[in-house]
């Protein structure tokens, strides 16, 4: 468990010691511009964008594994077959990316 310590202030002032003005806003004696609705859409935005990536990164795994377990066959056309659906699959990927 972690053990974190608790420090009683008396002032506004007190907490500079603690803190950097950079990272307080103004009613606490800091110069930080903050706008909660801003940083609720910028929070959204990038959890939406987290989401996005891990998901597209599952994608191209999965596409990787099957193309790294696939058996190329004996024959040229079921070989060209091959090729032509996993480019299909290359290019659905990739207009998923834009």
């Amino acid at each position: 468990m972690l053990k974190m310590p608790v420090v009683m202030l008396s002032s506004v002032t007190e907490l500079l010691r603690y803190i950097d003005e950079n990272q307080l806003t103004p009613e606490f004696g800091g110069t930080l511009e903050y706008c909660h609705s801003d940083w609720v859409i910028l929070r959204t935005a990038i959890e939406s964008f987290a989401v996005t990536v891990k998901e597209i990164a599952q994608m191209l795994q999965a596409f990787g594994t099957e193309l790294a377990e696939t058996e190329l066959p004996d024959d040229i056309i079921s070989i060209e077959y091959l090729l032509i659906a996993n480019t299909d699959k290359y290019k659905q990927l990739k207009v998923g990316l834009h």
